[in-house]
């Protein structure tokens, strides 16, 4: 048997055709079972499409996702990352009330550099130690620590940025934003990372989930959460129109 939360490879198939041949799977659970199982399996979510119109000038080349080397002409743009920061800073949603700066949040970014920049912009605008950039250099018990803090409504710790690290395996149910600032063409890692703010937390048991796709001019093909999702929506169904 192969069990799996992503079950389709970049190359169109999916894990039973990789693994056993078989054209079929034995079952699936799609977001919106998930979400309305007894008892629930995953969270309630909510998702937004951040409109940035901002240009992107990157190759489109079909069946491969975009380079991080390409994407740096995209992030170098710093009204981007405001508009992350005064989003998160300004915005509650009209319908539960909730704040967005006194949730927990991930931000993935554009390489190492791009995550502590954010870091840096969101502590300027929140107070020190409110964010904390963490890579594959960072030292393992120093993330357990990271992650405690975190998990710990009590500690000013609140917003985690990385690039690439915090996808597979990483389990915070207190996770309840995700902000993709990384534009992708990959359904999995759209899944993967805004998957992230799906888990149920014990200590939240009306939790509702915030995945927000930054969607640049120019990328077309990009992939945002909502369309690996099924298209399936909890709540509100808002696309943000957001000017530099």
């Amino acid at each position: 048997q192969g069990w799996t939360a992503t079950d389709t490879y970049e190359n169109g198939n999916h894990v039973g055709q990789e693994l056993f041949g078989r054209e079929k799977a034995i079952h699936r659970t799609s977001f919106e079972d998930a979400v309305n199982a007894k008892p629930p399996i995953l969270c309630p979510m909510v998702n937004y499409v951040v409109r940035t119109h901002i240009k992107a000038d990157v190759p489109r080349r079909k069946g491969e996702d975009y380079r991080p080397s390409e994407l740096q002409k995209v992030i170098q743009h710093q009204a981007r990352d405001k508009m992350a920061v005064e989003m998160l800073a300004n915005h509650r949603d009209e319908y539960t009330g909730i704040k967005f700066s006194e949730q927990n949040s991930v931000f993935y970014c554009v390489g190492v550099k791009h995550a502590e920049t954010m870091a840096e912009k969101l502590n300027e605008k929140f107070g020190a130690g409110y964010a904390v950039s963490v890579s594959g250099e960072t030292p393992k018990d120093e993330l357990e620590n990271i992650m405690k803090r975190y998990a710990d409504p009590k500690d000013p710790l609140k917003a985690i940025t990385n690039a690439d690290l915090l996808i597979e395996g990483w389990d915070a149910p207190c996770t309840s934003l995700c902000f993709m600032l990384r534009p992708t063409k990959s359904p999995i890692l759209a899944e993967q990372t805004g998957g992230r703010a799906m888990r149920l937390d014990p200590d939240n048991p009306k939790k509702v989930a915030y995945i927000m796709t930054f969607w640049d001019d120019n990328m077309p093909d990009m992939v945002t959460f909502g369309e690996v999702a099924g298209g399936y929506y909890m709540g509100l169904n808002q696309e943000q129109d957001v000017m530099p």
